[in-house]
């Protein structure tokens, strides 16, 4: 991790960070987060919106919270699962891990954007979070 964005961990540009589709009928879409909480899931209500019919209509929320993007289940029927374990309550959610809800499967990550921007070039578009 760039040491300037260790050192500010208060300063987040959310324009940065996006839900990237990896496995699923909507492979290789990518999705970019807007806002430091969201919901996804596969109505119209949700945030992100997938084409998944094993998911929920809300299926989970991701919220940045103290400096690390945290992955809870909305009650879904067929839940999260992080590392092939499932999840039951709101968990850390590491950029670049698989994460499986209904048929779908998608990271969160970082875009050659932000590596651009966090690398110290340009902080003017950081918000206090």
């Amino acid at each position: 991790m760039n040491k300037t964005l260790m050192k500010n961990r208060n300063c987040v540009d959310f324009t940065n960070f996006a839900i990237r589709i990896v496995g699923g009928s909507m492979r290789g879409i990518k999705f970019p987060v807007h806002n430091k909480l969201f919901t996804i899931g596969r109505f119209v209500d949700a945030d992100i919106r997938i084409h998944d019919t094993f998911l929920a209509p809300i299926h989970c929320q991701l919220a940045y919270l103290n400096g690390s993007w945290h992955i809870e289940d909305l009650h879904s029927n067929n839940g999260i699962w992080i590392s092939g374990r499932q999840i039951s309550v709101r968990n850390i959610l590491p950029l670049k891990t698989p994460v499986v809800i209904g048929k779908t499967i998608f990271e969160m990550e970082i875009g050659t954007q932000a590596e651009s921007e966090f690398s110290g070039q340009n902080w003017f578009n950081c918000i206090t979070v």
